[in-house]
């Protein structure tokens, strides 16, 4: 199986996977694929932007203050590292 195949697969795989993360441990992966984002264009930011959504809906449902910060991330020009990792 190459890697294309690999990749197919996973588009195929509809069954969702469990995470086991706390709201911190997902806080600090919404906070990285913020900052990738600005890199990652096309098909693939598109769907990395979408998953950042779905991960932020789920931080706010359990902590709303959380949620409205990590939308902030998401703005145009607003300084995600300096915010977060400083």
């Amino acid at each position: 199986m190459n890697n294309n195949d690999i990749l197919q697969s996973l588009i195929k795989h509809d069954s969702k996977i469990l995470l086991s993360l706390s709201a911190f441990e997902i806080f600090v992966l919404i906070a990285y694929l913020q900052t990738a984002q600005h890199w990652i264009h096309g098909e693939s930011g598109l769907v990395v932007r979408g998953l950042v959504e779905k991960l932020i809906n789920a931080v706010s449902q359990s902590i709303p203050e959380a949620g409205a910060l990590l939308e902030q991330g998401n703005q145009p020009g607003y300084d995600i590292t300096k915010e977060y990792f400083e």
